[in-house]
């Protein structure tokens, strides 16, 4: 770790050398630093893991993490179970990023490259030395052979001898499930990512400010990055559906809004990544987001590590956090005065189009400019719900609490309307008045959500004026969707074959973008299902009883309490039956650690594309008595936002697959 550090201050050091005196030589050893970096963090890396899968207890990180229980693949995963290993996680990933972009550019070739790289080697030195100096994981347990008091060192101590408890905590009960395994380098991947345009856009600011070729040396690493920002998002999504037992999957955690706010932001500045691409305009829109997305990710980090917020994903108070702090400042100042001081060279090339009247307004170009907006208020809305207890405690000394009403409250009609024109953006064109065609689609579209809507409030015997325009909404914006996709496929595949290449064209980015938009959708109805249709009901049963919930027949069988090596378990075994038919057998538990004093739960699912039947056992099941209470949540179209996650991730990826072949990166 410090032979990386020492390299990231030379790399520095050399590069600003080069650009001085033009040095060619001192700009080679700069991209030679640039490269050597990552060995060095992969030995430190390789050393955690070796004293991880050794049980080595004497190091605190190990004892922490770990225990002699826990299988192997959560001994992988402790890597970034706690702060300090985290840390080197985050640095580690860096540096093989920092690898790969210093491999594929070459100082001499690329004016930006120089500074581009100060900028990243800076940020790669500030975390390398968090985790030298203030929070290093590799500190060992030395006791005295006097007092018998317990030091922490990571050299030995004088007159003192190692300590090696016999077994370790092990990781925290909560974060034991795949969703939270891959959830963190999931977003380490996406965060990380967004550094590299901002050092591109930094580069071309300070060095040729009326350039714009940074947009497309960043569309790779952008859309790598909103990928893997949205796969760690499902992804701690569905380990809060599965781990915390509340029968959601999003509850407005502040530090999962702070994830969240990256994501829409970036999100925005694709958007007006694609409008600079077709017209020329919204380069003022890619610059500000672009390095708003590089701020909002730091600030995550920030509300993660300085213990400003009480979150179950979040570390606790540290030395850190002061020093994470004034980083955060630097970081915004700095971008704030390269974009005030490059402003006037910030200009945009948009193509003029003579439109009058409501045609104006009916184009692409507007259409994409409300989305960006839109997305950038309810990015702030999120910011102000994280900031406002700590501002209101500053200002009146009491703590405004800010919970899941204030966001549902102050972002949802705004998620809405996005809804809204995501569904009508395909209708629209570039620079030009929708056409008589698109607006029978969308009447057509209109009317036969309308219809189904009706038919299916009629058929559930619902009664909500809100719920209904709602959905209304989403079908009439999936249906045109679908009218989309169908058509290119039809007009692509059947009619013209011999015109299909393997080349990754606009039409197939089109057909990729309309297939986001169907997931985004499909997303939209699992969230409406809970938030509307879900239904909760508790209930008590003893062995052998029988209860009927909805249209459920619930039938428990036994239960089943049994040690572990961490504790204990008690598991329930429920019969699920509908309409004379078994569905299944459900084994919702309740687990108790004692190294932790923590009880976590684990319900029991039975899924459909209809929904969830989910059952939890309540937190007195380890009381004695036959009799146990338990809360089932009727979930109604959920397992719909996980499919369109998938759909959402996927076709990202072949996005991002084919900006690879426009040597962007």
């Amino acid at each position: 770790m410090f032979f990386a550090f020492f390299s990231a201050l030379f790399g520095i050091t050399a590069l600003l050398l080069g650009l001085t005196f033009h040095s060619e030589n001192w700009l080679r050893s700069g991209r030679q630093s640039c490269l050597i970096i990552f060995p060095l963090l992969s030995i430190s890396l390789a050393s955690l893991l070796v004293l991880l899968i050794k049980n080595d207890y004497q190091v605190d990180y190990v004892y922490q993490t770990i225990n002699n229980s826990q299988p192997f693949y959560l001994k992988i995963s402790a890597l970034w179970g706690k702060q300090s290993g985290s840390l080197l996680f985050w640095s580690w990933i860096f540096s093989v990023f920092l690898f790969i972009w210093a491999l594929k550019n070459k100082p001499v070739k690329e004016s930006f490259f120089p500074v581009a790289a100060i900028f990243l080697l800076s940020n790669l030195a500030f975390s390398i030395a968090l985790h030298l100096w203030i929070d290093n994981p590799f500190l060992r347990y030395w006791r005295s052979d006097t007092t018998g008091t317990v030091l922490m060192s990571i050299f030995p101590v004088r007159n003192c001898v190692p300590y090696v408890p016999l077994n370790g905590l092990g990781m925290n009960p909560l974060l034991r499930h795949y969703g939270m395994i891959f959830h963190p380098p999931a977003l380490y991947l996406g965060f990380i990512c967004t550094i590299f345009p901002a050092a591109i856009e930094f580069s071309s600011l300070v060095t040729a400010p009326s350039e714009s070729s940074w947009i497309n040396k960043s569309r790779s690493w952008n859309l790598f990055g909103w990928i893997f920002l949205a796969a760690g998002l499902i992804l701690g999504s569905r380990w809060a559906y599965d781990v915390l037992g509340w029968g959601g999957y999003w509850g407005w955690d502040s530090v999962e809004v702070a994830a969240l706010i990256p994501f829409l932001l970036l999100t925005a500045y694709l958007h007006a990544a694609i409008g600079f691409a077709r017209t020329g305009g919204f380069r003022i829109w890619a610059s500000i987001l672009n390095f708003s997305v590089f701020v909002s990710v730091v600030f995550a980090v920030f509300v993660t590590r300085s213990g400003l917020i009480a979150s179950v994903h979040s570390f606790s108070i540290s030395p850190l956090s002061n020093i994470l702090t004034a980083y955060l400042i630097i970081i915004f100042f700095l971008t704030v005065f390269i974009l005030l001081l490059r402003k006037r060279y910030v200009k945009s090339n948009q193509k003029k189009y003579v439109l009058s009247g409501i045609h104006s307004f009916l184009t692409k170009e507007s259409f994409f400019t409300a989305e960006i907006i839109i997305l950038m208020v309810i990015a702030f809305l999120c910011l102000w719900g994280i900031l406002l207890p700590s501002f209101s405690k500053i200002v009146s000394d009491a703590e405004v609490s800010v919970g899941a009403d204030y966001y549902i409250h102050a972002t949802g009609s705004l998620f809405g309307l996005m809804i809204l024109i995501m569904g009508f953006v395909p209708l629209t064109s570039w620079g030009k008045p929708v056409s008589q065609k698109r607006w029978i689609q969308l009447v057509i579209s209109g009317i036969v959500a309308a219809i189904g809507t009706s038919v299916y409030f009629a058929v559930h015997q619902i009664q909500n004026a809100l719920l209904f325009c709602i959905l209304w909404l989403l079908g009439t914006s999936i249906l045109i969707t679908f009218y989309e996709i169908i058509s290119f496929i039809i007009s692509n595949f059947h009619n013209n074959k011999k015109e299909i290449s393997p080349s990754f064209s606009k039409k197939y980015r089109f057909l990729l973008g309309n297939l986001i938009h169907a997931g985004i959708i499909f997303m939209a109805f699992g969230i409406i299902g809970i938030e509307f249709l879900q239904k909760e009901q508790q209930f008590s049963l003893s062995p052998g009883e029988k209860t009927t919930v909805a249209q459920y027949l619930l039938t428990l069988n036994q239960i089943n309490q049994f040690d572990s090596d961490e504790g204990e378990t008690i598991e329930a075994e429920i019969q699920i039956a509908a309409e004379n038919r078994v569905l299944g057998l459900l084994k919702p538990q309740r687990k108790y650690y004692s190294s932790y004093n923590q009880e976590t739960t684990i319900p029991g699912i039975h899924s459909s594309l209809s929904g969830d039947l989910y059952i939890i056992m309540n937190a007195d099941s380890f009381e004695s008595g036959e009799e146990r209470k338990f809360t089932i949540f009727i979930n109604p179209w959920v397992n719909w936002l996980w499919i369109g996650g998938i759909i959402v991730c996927i076709s990202g990826v072949f996005l991002w697959l084919g900006s690879l072949k426009k040597k962007s990166i």
